[in-house]
């Protein structure tokens, strides 16, 4: 069957094709590690993204709240400056410097 030769040669085969295997192994479970830390990474970017958003819905929130109140002042404004006693006031307000000449 096989010779002593052919033996040795096979064993020397078979420590050499062992010794690859195990430098492949090692590199498969350090790019394993290398891909958990980048998960790890990218679920806490992920994380604090989610907060920044929920932060910034309460924030377009709010300013919608503001916008309208502003409308609603202005329109309070509109009417009050166009009626009679409104029109009075504002020139008395001027007179007395409260509220620029040109507004």
């Amino acid at each position: 069957m096989y010779g002593i030769d052919e033996f040795k040669k096979l064993v020397i085969e078979y420590e050499r094709l062992k010794k690859d295997f195990d430098d492949c192994a090692k590199t498969i479970q350090k790019y394993k590690e290398v891909i958990e830390q980048k998960n790890r990474e990218v679920l806490e970017r992920l994380s604090s993204e989610e907060e920044i958003l929920e932060r910034l819905k309460i924030k377009i929130h709010q300013y919608n709240q503001l916008e309208a109140m502003y409308a609603h002042v202005c329109k309070k404004y509109d009417l009050l400056s166009k009626s009679k006693l409104g029109r009075l006031t504002l020139y008395y307000w001027k007179l007395r410097k409260r509220i620029p000449k040109d507004f």
